[in-house]
């Protein structure tokens, strides 16, 4: 008999071999990380004795695991929900402070409880009206009306939107803040990335257009995590190649959480300067001048790379951000899985409010009420299929 989660010492052999001496703990089920029997092997950690052990229990007829597998077992199991087990495969993949917390936040079920109030709101609603359908001649149950109803629609889109707002926000601070630095060749873009990572990232030349595709680097600034890519520099050119560059550098502009154009007072700003400005207009952007120590300006912000100074843009990058870090939630949606499921279900909500607002028959507008259930059901994955499941699975690093 082996008592189970006890660590036995013992040995492991193939026949009459000696593979190795290990220490094995046995989980009986339901008392395991996948609800089922499990053992555990703790050998040394030579790649030729794990192998050895490998082969010996291929030979039983065990295989390895898929990547995911233990945690995707765990969910099928109800060990774990969905959201807890991303939780738990962000906890591995963090890259800062904030994206941990998040992460430490979902596996001990956060999103989870930030969903229930929503559902169970929703469900009270569709159970109401089904008892109204199915049983009429209840005359002590309130008669649901399309009037009696959009009170409560209202408050649950109200309380969907601010949860889908916040998990952006959140988001965008956890997961990296996009930074497109822009601006006319020879203004010190490239100048710029090396001094923000400290390091010779990108080549500087005199030479227009040496940067011709985007160079991506990554740095932390006081909590904030931040995706830094320099583009190529925006001009009227007819070269091929150039031109690809140049494109591309105005579509990083769009695709940029913030955007920062780098100008040159000194030589005084043009047509093509003011050209970049209104493309990111629409954007959080910072104008930066770059060479300050030639001529600064009170209109910018002044950094001189030649000398190493971008205190004042760090200043601003971070001023930027300060109410969305002061404001970050450890209760939010952690990934673009539950914020497209969060996003169906407010657009299904949305049309069952102007269903009740046309005066649609309740027992029509009940139809979409049960999908707009799921949806919310499946933010948190109570609701999902299989395949579903492989996708997300596939992500996790193998076995866990």
């Amino acid at each position: 008999f082996i008592q189970p989660r006890y660590a036995h010492f013992c040995n492991i052999v193939d026949g009459e071999q000696i593979l190795d001496s290990v220490v094995a703990i046995y989980y009986q089920a339901p008392h395991s990380y996948t609800g089922e029997d499990i053992v555990e092997i703790n050998c040394h950690g030579s790649p030729l004795i794990r192998q050895q052990i490998y082969t010996l229990l291929q030979k039983q007829g065990l295989r390895l695991a898929k990547p995911g597998e233990f945690s995707m077992r765990a969910v099928l199991n109800n060990k774990l929900t969905l959201t807890q087990a991303e939780g738990i495969n962000d906890i591995i993949h963090a890259t800062n402070e904030n994206a941990l917390k998040l992460a430490q936040s979902a596996s001990s079920g956060s999103v989870d409880k930030l969903l229930q109030p929503l559902y169970d709101q929703s469900m009270q609603i569709h159970a109401h009206i089904n008892v109204n359908i199915d049983y009429p001649e209840y005359y002590d149950i309130e008669q649901l009306t399309n009037e009696s109803i959009l009170p409560v629609a209202y408050q649950l889109k109200d309380e969907l939107n601010q949860l889908i707002e916040t998990s952006k926000s959140t988001l965008t601070i956890v997961q990296g803040i996009k930074v497109a630095i822009v601006g006319k060749p020879n203004v010190g873009k490239s100048s710029l990335l090396n001094c923000l990572m400290n390091e010779n990232k990108a080549i500087v030349s005199d030479i227009a257009g040496t940067t011709r595709d985007v160079v991506e680097g990554s740095i932390m600034l006081d909590g904030l995590y931040l995706k830094l890519l320099d583009t190529a520099g925006i001009h009227e050119s007819d070269q091929h190649i150039e031109m690809i560059g140049i494109e591309k550098s105005k579509q990083w502009i769009q695709q940029a959480d913030v955007v920062l154009i780098v100008v040159n007072v000194a030589s005084g700003l043009d047509a093509i300067d003011q050209q970049i400005i209104d493309l990111a207009a629409d954007k959080p952007h910072l104008i930066i001048n770059n060479k300050s120590d030639l001529q600064s300006s009170s209109d910018y912000i002044n950094i001189s790379t030649v000398n190493n100074d971008i205190s004042e843009l760090k200043q601003a990058l971070k001023q930027l951000f300060n109410q969305d870090i002061d404001g970050l939630k450890d209760e939010s949606l952690i990934n673009a899985r539950q914020l497209a499921s969060a996003g169906t279900a407010y657009n299904q909500l949305n049309d069952i409010i102007s269903q009740l607002e046309d005066g649609l028959p309740l027992d029509l507008v009940d139809i979409e009420w049960q999908e707009f259930v799921e949806s919310l059901k499946s933010v948190g994955g109570d609701s999902y299929q299989e395949d579903l499941l492989d996708r997300i699975f596939a992500n996790f690093c193998v076995g866990k």
